[in-house]
C-alpha cells in the first residue's frame, strides 16, 4: 500500500500522532443522547467484525470502520456517565481484528499508524471497564470521578483498574479463582476475549513491541495493568485449554509476554506499579528464573537505545504528578531489560543510568523504605547489573577513556562505595549458618568482592 493511501486509511504515522495523546489532552465533557447513540452503534459495528480476526482479507473491513468511528467510542471516556459504552460484548475482539489489518513491509505493525493506537486504547478502556464492573466497583469509580474535579477521568479509571488487578492478583497468590472476572474458567459472564483472540493480540504486541514502547513513552495510556493481567492469565488459559491438569506452560510464549510486560512497566504510571511488580514476579516464577537472569529471558531488541532512555526517564520523571520514584525492587527488575539490551554506542548513557540508580538507592536507605534483608538483596542485584553493563563481554568495543572518566566520576560523586559500606553495616554479624541472613551475608560478600574488582 502506498504511503498516501496508508495515511488516508490509517491516519497519521506514529511520529505525528503520539504527541497528541498526552494526559493534558484528556478533556471532560457531557455527552447527550446523540453522541451516546453514535458510540453505541459504533461499538456494535466494531464488535460485528470480531469473527474476521481469522480471515485473510486486507484493509477492506477497516474501510467499514473509520478513524472517526473509533474516536466516537473513545469520547465516552470524557463523561463519567458513559463508561458503560465500553462494555459491549466482542468490542475487544473487533478492535483486535482491526489492528490486525495494519502491516508495514508485510509485518504486523498496528502502532505505526493512529488507527491501530485508537483500537488499542479502546481495548484498554473496554478491558478495564469490564474488570471494574465485574468487581462491583463501577459506581465507586464514578463517585471518585465526580469527587475529584481536578483529576482527569482516565487517571481515576486507571487507578481503579490497578486496584482490581491487585485484588485478583492477591486471590491468585492464595490459589483462589481469578479468571472468572475475565469470563474464563467457571464464570457465567461472557469472555472479554477468547483464547484465540488473545493469542492474536499477543502476536501483534510482540511483533510491534518497538513501536509499542515508543508510543507509550510519548502518550498517556491508561489501564496498562489490566492488559498485563489479561496476558498473564492467558498463559494458563493457553496451557490448560485442552482440559489437561498437568500441562506445562509454553516457555517461548511466557518470554514474549514477559518482555511485553516489562516494556509496559517502564512507562506505566505509578498507581499501576504494585500489581505490575507482582505480575513480573509471577512471570519469573513461571520461567523458573530469578532476578539477575534477564539475559536468559530477553532477546536483544532493535530498539535498545529506546529501552535505555525509557529507564532513565522513569527514574527522573518530568511529570511528578503521575510518576513517583519507583521502589528499589522495581528498579532492579526493569534493569534486567536494560542489561539484556546492551549494545555498542550506548556507553554514553551509562553515567546517567548509574547516577539515577545510585541516587534512588540512597534515598531508599536514608528514608528506610525497605527492610534490611530486602534492601541488602536489591543492592547486591544493583551491583550485579552494573557489573554486567561494564563487562567487555556485553559489548563489542571497549570503553573509551572519556566514558571511563565519566563513569568513575559518577560513582565518586554519588558515593557508591559509601552506599555499599552502609549496606554492609546492615548485615547480621551473628547470623547462624544456613539461615536466610547468613545466605544474604555470603551473597553480598561475593557481590562486593567481584563487583569492586570489575569497577
Amino acid at each position: 500500500m502506498r504511503a498516501h493511501q496508508s495515511v488516508a486509511l490509517w491516519g497519521r504515522p506514529l511520529s505525528q500522532y503520539a504527541c497528541t495523546y498526552s494526559l493534558s489532552s484528556n478533556i471532560k465533557a457531557k455527552h447527550g443522547s446523540d453522541s451516546r447513540i453514535i458510540a453505541s452503534t459504533s461499538s456494535m459495528q466494531i464488535g460485528e467484525l470480531s469473527h474476521r480476526i481469522f480471515t485473510p482479507d486486507g484493509s477492506n473491513i477497516a474501510q467499514q470502520i473509520s478513524i472517526q468511528t473509533l474516536e466516537s467510542v473513545l469520547k465516552m471516556a470524557e463523561d463519567v456517565e458513559t463508561y458503560q459504552y465500553f462494555l459491549p460484548q466482542r468490542l475487544i475482539a473487533g478492535c483486535i481484528a482491526l489492528m490486525q489489518r495494519i502491516t508495514v513491509s508485510g509485518k504486523s505493525s498496528p502502532f505505526s499508524y493512529e488507527y491501530g493506537y485508537l483500537c488499542f486504547r479502546i481495548i484498554l478502556f473496554s478491558l478495564g471497564t469490564h474488570l471494574i464492573y465485574r468487581s462491583e466497583k463501577y459506581r465507586i469509580m464514578q463517585r471518585d470521578m465526580v469527587q475529584s474535579p481536578d483529576v482527569e477521568f482516565p487517571l481515576v479509571f486507571s487507578h481503579h483498574v490497578s486496584q482490581v488487578v491487585e485484588k485478583e492478583f492477591g486471590a491468585a497468590a492464595q490459589r483462589l479463582e481469578c479468571d472468572s472476572i475475565l469470563g474464563w474458567g467457571s464464570s457465567d459472564d461472557p469472555p472479554v476475549a477468547s483464547r484465540e483472540q488473545v493469542k492474536v493480540l499477543v502476536e501483534m504486541l510482540w511483533d510491534d513491541r518497538a513501536n509499542l514502547l515508543k508510543l507509550l513513552t510519548s502518550t498517556y495510556t491508561p489501564g496498562l495493568s489490566g492488559l498485563s493481567f489479561l496476558l498473564w492469565r492467558y498463559i494458563y488459559l493457553d496451557a490448560f485449554h485442552n482440559g489437561s491438569h498437568d500441562a506445562k506452560p509454553d516457555i517461548p510464549l511466557i518470554k514474549r509476554i514477559t518482555e511485553i510486560h516489562f516494556r509496559c512497566m517502564l512507562v506505566a504510571t505509578s498507581e499501576q506499579s504494585s500489581p505490575m511488580l507482582g505480575i513480573a514476579d509471577e512471570l519469573y516464577d513461571l520461567l523458573g528464573r530469578t532476578p539477575g537472569e534477564g539475559e536468559k529471558i530477553f532477546p536483544r531488541s532493535e530498539d535498545s537505545q529506546m529501552i535505555f532512555e525509557a529507564y532513565i526517564a522513569r527514574l527522573g520523571p518530568l511529570d511528578t504528578r503521575i510518576y513517583f520514584s519507583p521502589n528499589i525492587t522495581f528498579v532492579t527488575l526493569v534493569l534486567e531489560l536494560v542489561v539484556a539490551n546492551m549494545e555498542p554506542n550506548l556507553e554514553g548513557l551509562f553515567p546517567t543510568i548509574f547516577e539515577r540508580t545510585v541516587q534512588r538507592f540512597w534515598n531508599a536507605l536514608i528514608h528506610q523504605e525497605e527492610q534490611n534483608t530486602l534492601f541488602i538483596g536489591t543492592v547486591g542485584l544493583m551491583l550485579e547489573h552494573f557489573k554486567s553493563l561494564l563487562q567487555p563481554t556485553s559489548r563489542t568495543n571497549t570503553l573509551g577513556p572519556s566514558v571511563q572518566k565519566l563513569i568513575l566520576g559518577t560513582f565518586v560523586r554519588n558515593n557508591l562505595l559509601d552506599l555499599v559500606g552502609s549496606t554492609l553495616f546492615h548485615l547480621n554479624p551473628n547470623a547462624s549458618e544456613g539461615s536466610p541472613d547468613y545466605s544474604e551475608n555470603i551473597f553480598m560478600h561475593i557481590e562486593v568482592v567481584t563487583d569492586m574488582d570489575e569497577f
